[in-house]
């Protein structure tokens, strides 16, 4: 059923921000739902969450039900995109939000002019579980375990043919430490779209998790998200960021240039040193190669990667690849037409233009 925003009657609360406390001292009506029929239950404010580009995440309590909520709470001047975050989940809503491990979309309405959106409580994000432990790398079975989740939530999201377009750490989300240990949720919707819908020469992926199609203005689609997974759980393999993280320049230098501080997929297999797991250690790393793979056309799908024999027991174990990312970069560059040029010292991409496919355009701003 379309959705349509109703506005809460609600008095306002002023200050200056517009919306820092917006639920300070709410009692407000859940004005109207698109999953179910239109309720007047009372929810009672506690603290916020968090706080990001579009607005604020308080954690409420549904006074009926004594049951926590966490609700966003979008900044005024960004209305448009926390209505587009709500079609998204509108969309997401036709599939099962347990069975493919994405956040549960509940409820939506408008208060005081601001958009918010209703969602499940969940724990603590990644990001933070991670900062707890000082960044330190995880265990293989611990990244096994998050990886499979993660492949089953880019399962779900091929089946109705949507882009996350913002996964990390910061947007997956522990459901319950204590009571399900590593279970996750992926969150965050506001940049998700229609594979249709999307456009080339787009950058609004986070740079230390951009995707090689997005840097090279290529065209775009679900295919993205599984690169963005397989750097993340390489991260957690790894315990940093194995990218430069200062510009798309330096990302594609560290890709081309042999002599750029970068790291081979030995070079990370060598940094696990738990013997006994050392067939894991060459399934995970085939596996990232593959998730990693350069050219979109022949990265693997997330079907295919829940077939792994990463996550099977008693398989011939695959064979590692030994060279580093830098010689596997090439293909994109042939299948697209795109070149990489050194000219007087500096890197430049010779990128073909949307406007005139067969013109080839300078570039030396990434």
């Amino acid at each position: 059923m379309e959705a349509k925003i109703k506005s809460s009657h609600h008095s306002g609360i002023c200050c200056a921000e517009g919306y820092k406390s917006v639920f300070h001292s709410l009692r407000c009506v859940w004005c109207y739902s698109s999953l179910a029929s239109p309720s007047h239950e009372k929810l009672e404010s506690i603290p916020f969450l968090g706080e990001g580009t579009y607005g604020k995440v308080a954690k409420c309590l549904e006074m009926s039900t004594q049951k926590h909520v966490a609700i966003k709470i979008v900044k005024k001047d960004f209305e448009d995109a926390g209505e587009d975050e709500i079609k998204a989940l509108i969309e997401l809503s036709k599939i099962d939000a347990d069975k493919y491990n994405l956040v549960k979309f509940v409820e939506w309405f408008h208060h005081n002019n601001h958009v918010c959106i209703v969602f499940d409580m969940l724990d603590q994000s990644l990001y933070d579980y991670l900062e707890k432990r000082g960044f330190r790398p995880l265990s293989l079975r611990t990244i096994r375990c998050l990886a499979w989740q993660l492949l089953v939530a880019l399962s779900g999201l091929k089946k109705i043919n949507m882009v996350h377009f913002d996964i990390k750490p910061d947007n997956i989300m522990l459901v319950d430490q204590n009571a399900e240990p590593l279970r996750l949720k992926l969150i965050d919707f506001g940049l998700a779209e229609k594979v249709e819908d999307l456009e080339m020469g787009i950058r609004i992926q986070n740079i230390c998790f951009r995707a090689p199609e997005v840097m090279l203005g290529l065209p775009l689609d679900e295919r993205l998200d599984m690169w963005t997974v397989g750097y993340v759980l390489g991260m957690l393999y790894a315990g940093f960021y194995f990218y430069p993280q200062d510009s798309e320049y330096n990302i594609i230098r560290a890709l081309k240039v042999d002599d750029f501080d970068f790291w081979s997929f030995d070079e990370l297999k060598g940094l696990y040193s738990e013997k006994n797991e050392a067939q894991k250690v060459e399934e995970f790393m085939d596996l990232l190669k593959r998730m990693l793979e350069v050219d979109p056309n022949k990265r693997i799908s997330p079907d295919e990667a829940l077939q792994h024999p990463l996550f099977k027991l008693g398989k011939k174990r695959p064979q590692t690849p030994k060279e580093p990312w830098a010689n596997i970069f090439c293909p994109l560059f042939k299948t697209y037409g795109a070149r990489l040029a050194l000219l007087d010292g500096q890197l430049f991409l010779l990128r073909v233009t949307r406007a005139s496919p067969w013109s080839l355009n300078f570039r030396n701003d990434l």
